[in-house]
């Protein structure tokens, strides 16, 4: 008899039930860092209209306000008239959502819901929450005098620290 050349029918399913599970550990491992990544890249986009909108009600001594819709999850920038500023607008990507917005430790719900800034670029603290895919929620604190973004990642680390809590830590 002569030796057959090659792999056989269980030979090349074994090979491919491999790859497909090496496959599979792969996109599991992967997929975590990337959804945290768009949900860090999509706070920091907020963040930089905060700044934005603060350097604009300083530069030119008005005021001005960010409007969020809740509705729609998008973040506007006005002018104390109520005119859009020349800024673009934040759109929360597609699979994430925002959850929450809380002005002041007060919950907002629905649309045109308005964050004002003073001609000082001052604003009342506020907060607000994402829910990534997996339905991860993370929250991030604006300082109204300062604009610092400060992270939580539960809602009651979040309300503890709104209510002056001294032993609450942020998630840096």
């Amino acid at each position: 008899m002569k030796p057959h050349r090659g792999l056989t029918l269980i030979e090349i399913a074994v090979v491919l039930t491999i790859l497909a599970l090496v496959a599979s550990l792969v996109v599991v491992n992967y997929r975590e860092p990337v959804n945290n990544a768009r949900l860090e890249n999509t706070f920091e986009t907020v963040e930089r209209l905060d700044r934005r909108v603060r350097h604009w009600c300083k530069t030119n001594d008005t005021t001005a306000c960010i409007t969020v819709d809740l509705d729609r999850s998008v973040f506007t920038a006005e002018n104390g008239n109520g005119s859009p500023l020349p800024l673009p607008e934040v759109k929360i990507p597609d699979g994430m959502k925002l959850k929450e917005l809380r002005i002041m430790g007060e919950n907002r719900f629905g649309r045109d819901t308005k964050i004002p800034y003073t001609s000082r670029g001052t604003a009342p603290g506020w907060a607000y929450s994402l829910v990534g895919s997996g339905n991860r929620e993370k929250y991030r604190l604006i300082v109204g005098a300062t604009g610092q973004a400060i992270p939580f990642d539960d809602e009651d680390a979040l309300i503890r620290f709104e209510r002056g809590v001294e032993d609450i830590t942020p998630t840096w």
